[in-house]
């Protein structure tokens, strides 16, 4: 696998979630600890996808702290055990770079890896996302209003999305609302 081919919110949303092993005393990254290490990142792409969909990304990963509270906990001097990727989690990883190679992107971004994640078909995140709403359809739909036509093209692809979002104006949604002056 290439984590070179990872852009540098993608890192570090994975290296969040391999703290999530260690706060959580598992062993095994899995698909859940991506997802939680995703929404860590309260600024990020993710969080700003969730709430473009009117959810609460807070709300959602309180549910899944919950949800990693109840799997079994492997206690032993710090530092010292293996950490194993699950299959799961290599699916994600394989789904999310098909995902970047779709939207013709040159990095997977951490959009990608939460696309990969709506896939699931099993288990805490399909549960969760059931719950809430999340589908892979409506991903695309607030990562279109996010990202337009831009690519990601290199390491810091999504901050350049996040600006966009916070200094661009939709003026044909201004004129929609009556709130352009003519």
């Amino acid at each position: 696998m290439r984590f070179d081919k990872f852009t540098q919110r993608a890192q570090d949303a994975l290296s969040l979630a391999q703290e999530a092993l260690e706060t959580f005393h598992h062993t095994e990254l899995d698909a859940e600890h991506i997802l939680y290490g995703l929404l860590r990142q309260e600024d990020g792409l993710v969080s700003k996808i969730i709430e473009k969909m009117g959810l609460s990304p807070i709300r959602l990963r309180e549910r899944l702290h919950a949800e990693l509270e109840r799997l079994p906990q492997i206690h032993s001097v710090r530092g010292t055990l293996q950490i194993y990727i699950t299959p799961r989690a290599k699916r994600v990883f394989d789904l999310a770079f098909d995902e970047a190679r779709r939207l013709k992107d040159d990095y997977v971004g951490t959009e990608h890896l939460f696309l990969a994640l709506s896939e699931e078909r099993e288990g805490v995140i399909l549960r969760l996302f059931s719950e809430f709403g999340i589908s892979k359809e409506n991903i695309y739909k607030a990562l279109q209003k996010i990202r337009g036509a831009q690519r990601a093209t290199d390491p810091d692809a999504e901050s350049k999305y996040m600006a966009m979002e916070r200094f661009a104006r939709d003026i044909t949604k201004e004129s929609k609302e009556g709130k352009l002056d003519p």
